[in-house]
């Protein structure tokens, strides 16, 4: 952790001398200094970590020191730039404090950092700039472990589905629950089972309990998906539990549903929830996974389902698997000299897949050699024993290098089993400076490798990958984020907010995090002005939970998130100190405020930023809010309409280094004397998203010139041309493309030499489209996804529109 602390602020001392030496004079050496300083300090904290590691308190306290000066020179580097930013830092006097200011701070830290330099001797703490003693970190590209990869599954599936489909009684509602202890793949299991039987209901749901259970937003995570409706809209749908319960009873009446309840912790989870999971003798079911044996038996006894741990033979299987499969060879045998030590470790996991899959995939980045085996072994005995799957994903986190420690941790912000999107996820990383570019690539190019990295080594789950295989979404067992979690509180990284913070000294906090099942019916909960809470530190606000947040007051904010929370950014004045927050690189989830027409703010490092207009005005503010934004990245416009009705970005001096891009009109409100005109897009965008608009012509002339473009979605678009044309050479990298809902075009033409890379295409609800275009030129195309009517036409595997398309490995329903 302190090593990852200690390198970012060695990059951000030499970022400051380098952008800011013009308002440096006089202090410019004292800067370097402190970089010299914390320099060498690096080289001694891979041996002090590892002291510390062996329980040295002394070295701990010393790491602690370390810790603490390199937190208080990033807060001095980041203040002296809040103030660079802003206005008046023009004026001599306000930069001549500003200077001294920084000068102070500077000279403070360079004494600390002597007398801790000093102090190492006396803990016999060693120079490891030349050996680091660490084991080696190979990055290479492994498949990702999948349902078929936990052995022994298939047989347990069919248990399961028999006791799950053919109860005591096949009409009666019944409950089957799969119990066992954390990490034996209790969720994995009943993923399989899911996806095995759910042809058979009307309705489907997956709900993730968790060990914070709150019934009211259980019950609304059930109506959000009964009602197809956004997380917001759910949360609107009020607070009594008996309303609430008669909503979803309502619904599931009448209906044969399959509702999975995972990781139920509370015997009186299925009690409260039995009022509406209704039994009208249609063959309903309901499947539950659980730690607890009561659970299961109070649910129902008949369906209760103990999941058991692996043998050796499946354990050993399972292990090397992982620990030796390559993309060049899915199944190589083991070494013989590796056999043995193989045999020893896997006993240590005890049958239990989670700590099989970690250790493999920790031995997967190593050398096939039994010299850094054995120091993988070895490392593991630093733990009490009893804690054998514990300790091994301890281990596997502690060897991970300084800046995936950082990442890995970065993940404890999000609430237990949900479903982390992967694009906001490395933005925030990038908005923390966690992600420090090494060569030519873009800092997203780093981060979707650390990503990959973390999921290789099994420590994040891959939930699903996009269509060019990179990672789409991940999730975390909850073993793993303990861990995760436990590192972050040590290392005041991160504090998941609870009613009794508000009372704390969160002075030297930097993280905070609001996740769901705080009491909505508190008052206090429903409102929080933040600026009565101090949190001068702080660099990243999370808000998962219902709370409004009437104000943020954090001039060292970074990363805004604001996700599943009551109306919060839709306040006439908006947050007040919104407009304070220059150091802002990530900007999520947010209503455009009324005072922003009087007073814009200005976000000058801004990367990522997602607002949504609450009326057709403010397109012109929004305009004016990119022209001053530089360093922009990604950008996403809802209830978009641009001024003068042309969608025209070149104001923006982010111009040429915005990658994606995402603008949406007013959904319930897409009228035809909106009509817009598509004028010029950004050069160098990869993705692109257009939806709820009316355009006044054919839009691919336009953006089939923007080169650099993979992915691009037109949904819910009206095209006053009845005819779309694609040239020869159009879209010369795109890869992936969906129409969805194109209602007015009668007529695709493809031409031959477009499309060269393009591998997966959607086309839904175009009904006016007579037939498909000629995609036999395509000859990229690795899936076709179309709607019923088309896709009627040409499953007769036979006619001319059959040939259009019949190269295709493969085609499916929309």
């Amino acid at each position: 952790m302190t090593q990852a602390i200690v390198s970012g602020v060695v990059t951000k001392l030499a970022d400051l001398i380098l952008e800011q030496v013009r308002f440096l004079s006089g202090i410019d050496s004292k800067i370097g200094e402190v970089k010299l300083q914390f320099s060498q300090m690096q080289r001694f904290l891979i041996d002090a970590d590892s002291k510390s590691k062996r329980g040295d308190e002394r070295v701990k306290g010393w790491i602690r020191d370390i810790r603490s000066v390199a937190y208080e020179t990033e807060d001095a580097i980041d203040t002296f730039l809040v103030e660079a930013n802003h206005q008046r830092f023009i004026f001599f006097p306000n930069r001549l404090f500003a200077r001294l200011t920084l000068g102070q701070k500077i000279s403070k830290i360079q004494a600390k950092l002597r007398i801790i330099s000093e102090s190492r001797t006396t803990f016999g703490i060693k120079d490891f700039s030349e050996d680091t003693g660490q084991l080696p970190f190979q990055r290479h590209v492994l498949p990702d472990v999948d349902n078929g990869d936990i052995v022994g599954f298939e047989a347990e599936k069919g248990d399961v589905i028999d006791l799950l489909l053919h109860g005591p009684c096949n009409n009666i509602r019944h409950v089957v629950t799969i119990v066992g202890p954390g990490g034996l793949g209790k969720t994995t299991l009943a993923q399989m089972v899911y996806s095995s039987v759910k042809r058979q209901f009307d309705i489907c749901l997956w709900i993730t309990i968790s060990k914070d259970f709150n019934i009211i937003d259980v019950l609304k995570k059930i109506l959000q998906k009964l009602q197809h409706c956004t997380e917001a809209e759910g949360q609107n749908a009020g607070d009594r539990v008996a309303y609430l319960l008669g909503e979803v009873n309502t619904l599931l009446r009448q209906r044969k549903y399959l509702i999975v309840l995972d990781d139920v912790w509370s015997e009186d989870v299925f009690t409260q929830l039995e009022t509406a999971l209704i039994d009208i003798g249609n063959g309903s079911r309901v499947l539950m996974t659980s730690r607890s044996l009561n659970v299961a038996t109070r649910a129902d006894s008949y369906g209760v389902y103990h999941l058991s741990f692996l043998n050796e033979e499946e354990s050993l299987g399972l292990f090397l698997k992982k620990a030796l499969v390559q993309s060049s060879n899915p199944s190589p045998e083991c070494p013989v000299e590796l056999l043995h030590l193989a045999k020893m470790q896997v006993k240590r996991c005890g049958g239990l897949p989670l700590a099989l899959i970690v250790l493999g995939g920790l031995l997967s980045s190593k050398p096939r050699t039994h010299q850094q085996w054995s120091k993988v072994f070895e490392m593991l005995n630093w733990h009490t024993h009893g804690q054998e799957c514990m300790g091994i994903l301890a281990t596997s986190y502690n060897d991970l290098p300084h800046f995936l420690k950082t990442c890995f941790r970065y993940l404890a912000c999000f609430p237990v089993d949900y479903r982390i999107p992967s694009k906001p996820l490395m933005k925030m990383w990038i908005a923390e400076g966690f992600i420090e570019a090494s060569g030519a690539g873009q800092l997203e190019d780093y981060a979707e490798e650390f990503l990959e990295e973390l999921a290789q080594r099994c420590l994040v789950q891959v939930v699903e990958r996009s269509f060019n295989g990179s990672i789409k979404s991940v999730r975390v067992h909850d073993l793993l984020r303990e861990i995760a979690l436990s590192e972050a509180a040590e290392n005041d990284f991160l504090l998941i907010w609870k009613e009794e913070d508000e009372h704390k000294d969160l002075n030297m906090t930097r993280r905070v995090a609001f996740h769901e099942g705080i009491d909505a019916s508190s008052t206090n909960n429903r409102q929080k002005d933040l600026r009565k809470i101090s949190m001068p530190k702080l660099r990243t606000f999370l808000s998962f939970n219902r709370c409004i947040v009437i104000s943020i007051g954090f001039i060292l904010l970074r990363v805004l998130e604001l996700r599943n929370t009551y109306g919060f950014e839709r306040l006439p004045s908006g947050p007040p100190g919104i407009a304070n927050l220059v150091n802002l690189r990530s900007l999520g989830r947010f209503w455009v405020p009324e005072s922003w027409k009087k007073n814009l703010p200005h976000f000058p490092g801004i990367r990522k930023l997602q607002l949504r207009c609450q009326d057709n005005n403010d397109g012109r503010l929004l305009q004016d809010l990119l022209s001053k934004s530089n360093s922009l990245h990604s950008v996403r416009l809802d209830n978009f309409y641009p001024p003068q009705n042309i969608i025209d970005l070149r104001i923006s001096p982010s111009y040429d280094n915005i990658h994606t891009l995402i603008l949406s009109g007013y959904e319930f409100g897409c009228t035809r004397n909106q009509i817009v005109q598509i004028a010029k897009m950004p050069p160098n965008l990869t993705k692109l998203t257009l939806s709820y608009f009316h355009l006044n012509e054919d839009p691919m002339p336009t953006l089939e010139k923007l080169h650099s473009l993979k992915s691009l979605e037109l949904s819910y678009i009206y095209i006053l041309a009845e005819t779309m044309v694609c040239s020869s050479g159009a879209f010369p990298q795109l890869e992936r493309l969906k129409l969805d809902y194109v209602p007015t075009v009668k007529e695709w033409k493809v031409v031959n030499g477009a499309f060269p890379v393009l591998k997966y295409l959607v086309i839904g609800c175009c009904y006016c489209l007579q037939a498909l275009p000629d995609l036999r030129c395509v000859t990229t195309l690795q899936e076709l996804n179309i709607d019923e009517l088309l896709l009627s036409e040409i499953m007769e595997k036979s006619g001319e529109e059959w040939q259009k398309v019949e190269h295709i490995p493969k085609i499916q329903e929309y």
